[in-house]
C-alpha cells in the first residue's frame, strides 16, 4: 500500500507489572499487521459486524485494526484472553488511543464462554495463538502466552473444528503460525468443505519462519442428498437474514441523526439569510428521511423472509425426526414388541402436535411482521394519539395525497358452496 495509506502501530505501553506476563508486541504481531493492512480493501467490502480477537496480549492489533477500517466501517469489536493482565492492558491501550469505551475484553478461555450465542456471528476472528513447540503444555501463566505444546498447536487445534460454527458465510480467520506447526496440515484443513485456507504472509526473523494463514467459511449449499448439511445451510441463512435485518435498522437510525443535522443546518440558513443553502439543507433532510422509512420497511421484509426460513428448518427438522420414527416402527413392528410400538406412536404422535404449535407460531409472526396484515383503523388511531400529544393538527401536518388501498376479495355464499363440496370430494378420495 502507498505510503499515504499507511496505518502507524498503536501506541502502547507495558508496564512493570505486565511485562513478565504479557507477550510484547514482535515480528509475528507486526507480520499480522502487515497482512491486515494488504487486505485493507477486502475487509472494507466485507463490512464486518463482529469483529472477535482471541489472545488479545497488549491490544495493538485490535486497535490497529479499527483504525484501519474507520471511518468505513463500524463494527463490534470484542477481545479475550486468559490473562487478566492482558484484558487490563488491552483497555489501556485503547484508552491510549483514544477507543476508550469502544472495545471489550472479556478474561476467558478462546471463546469457549459465549457459545452457542456466537455462532454463525463472527465476521472477522484473529488469533495470534501460542505456537512455541514445548515438551509440555503451558504450567504457569508466563508461559501461558507462548508455550504450544509438542506440535506448537495446543490451543489452536481446539479451535479449529469450531469455526464452522462461529464464522458466518464468508466470515475470515487470520492466524499466525509457525513453519514447524504443520503448514502443510493447517493449508489442508477444510473440515468437511466449509473452509478454504491460504497462506497470506510469509516472514523469516532469526531462526523463526512466520506464516500469517487465512481461513474463509465458504460453505453455502449443501450438497444433494445430505439431509444434515441442509439444515445447517437453512440455518446459516437464518442468522445472515437476521443480521442483515438488524444492519438495516442501524442504517436507518443513522438516517434519522442525519436528517435532524440538516434540519438544524436548515434553521442556521435560514438566520444568516441563507436561501439557497437552506433549500439544500431541506432537500437533504427529506431524502434523509425517506432512506430511513425504505430501511425499516425493507428490514421488515428481511424478517418476513427470515420467518419463512425459520419455519422451513423447524419443519426440515420434525420431518427427519418423523423419518426415524417410521424406520423404527417398521423394525418393531417386525419383532411385535407392542410396548416399543406403543412408545415409538407416542413419539410420533408428539412430533404433529410440536409441528402444529410450530406452524402457529410462526404464522403469527409472519403476521407481526408485515404490515398489510394491520388493520388500517388501528393505524388511522394510533397516528390521532401521537399528534394529540404532540399538539398538532394532523391534517396540517400530513400532505394531501391520494390514499391508496388494497383491494381484498370477499367470498361469495356460491364459493363458499363450491370450496365446501372439493373439500369434501378431497375427505372421500
Amino acid at each position: 500500500m502507498s505510503s499515504e495509506s499507511h496505518v502507524p502501530t498503536p501506541l502502547y505501553s507495558l508496564g512493570l507489572s505486565y511485562t513478565s506476563s504479557i507477550y510484547d508486541p514482535s515480528n509475528d504481531t507486526f507480520l499480522l499487521m502487515d497482512v491486515l493492512e494488504e487486505h485493507k480493501n477486502e475487509l472494507i467490502s466485507l463490512k464486518p459486524l463482529l469483529v472477535f480477537e482471541i489472545g488479545s496480549g497488549s491490544g495493538v492489533i485490535t486497535v490497529f485494526l479499527k483504525k484501519l477500517l474507520h471511518p468505513w466501517v463500524n463494527f463490534i469489536s470484542l477481545t479475550s484472553d486468559i490473562n487478566m493482565n492482558a484484558c487490563r492492558c488491552t483497555q489501556e491501550t485503547c484508552s491510549m488511543n483514544s477507543f476508550e469505551k469502544k472495545i471489550d475484553s472479556i478474561c476467558c478461555d478462546t471463546i469457549k464462554p459465549f457459545l452457542p450465542r456466537i455462532c454463525n456471528k463472527i465476521d472477522l476472528l484473529i488469533f495470534n495463538p501460542p505456537y512455541v513447540l514445548t515438551e509440555e503444555k503451558p504450567r504457569c501463566e508466563e508461559e501461558l502466552c507462548y508455550a504450544g505444546g509438542p506440535n506448537g498447536r495446543h490451543v489452536l487445534d481446539g479451535l479449529l473444528p469450531r469455526l464452522k460454527d462461529v464464522l458466518t458465510v464468508g466470515g475470515r480467520f487470520y492466524v499466525i503460525a509457525l513453519k514447524d506447526n504443520d503448514i502443510e496440515y493447517l493449508v489442508n484443513f477444510v473440515d468437511g468443505g466449509h473452509l478454504e485456507c491460504s497462506v497470506v504472509g510469509n516472514r523469516i526473523r532469526g531462526c523463526e519462519n512466520l506464516f500469517v494463514l487465512i481461513l474463509i467459511e465458504v460453505y453455502l449449499i449443501p450438497k444433494m442428498g445430505n439431509e444434515h448439511s441442509g439444515v445447517s445451510a437453512l440455518d446459516n441463512h437464518l442468522f445472515n437474514l437476521r443480521f442483515a435485518a438488524k444492519e438495516l435498522v442501524r442504517n436507518s437510525k443513522k438516517c434519522e441523526k442525519e436528517e435532524k443535522d440538516e434540519k438544524n443546518k436548515l434553521v442556521a440558513a435560514l438566520k444568516k439569510g441563507q436561501r439557497e443553502v437552506a433549500q439544500v439543507h431541506a432537500e437533504n433532510a427529506i431524502r434523509k428521511k425517506n432512506e430511513a422509512i425504505n430501511y425499516l420497511r425493507m428490514s421488515a421484509r428481511i424478517d418476513a423472509v427470515a420467518a419463512r426460513v425459520q419455519t422451513a428448518a423447524t419443519q426440515k427438522r420434525v420431518t427427519q425426526s418423523m423419518s426415524g420414527v417410521v424406520k423404527a416402527m417398521e423394525s418393531a413392528m417386525k419383532s411385535m414388541d407392542l410396548e416399543k410400538v406403543q412408545n415409538l406412536m407416542d413419539r410420533f404422535e408428539r412430533d404433529f402436535e410440536n409441528m402444529d404449535v410450530t406452524t402457529a407460531t410462526m404464522d403469527n409472526a409472519m403476521s407481526a411482521t408485515s404490515t398489510l396484515n394491520v388493520p388500517q383503523g388501528d393505524v388511522d388511531m394510533l397516528m390521532k394519539e401521537a399528534s394529540d400529544q404532540a399538539g398538532i393538527e394532523l391534517n396540517m401536518e400530513l400532505p394531501a395525497g391520494e390514499t391508496g388501498t388494497i383491494g381484498i376479495k370477499v367470498s361469495t355464499p356460491a364459493e363458499n358452496d363450491d370450496l365446501s363440496q372439493r373439500l369434501a370430494a378431497l375427505r372421500q378420495s
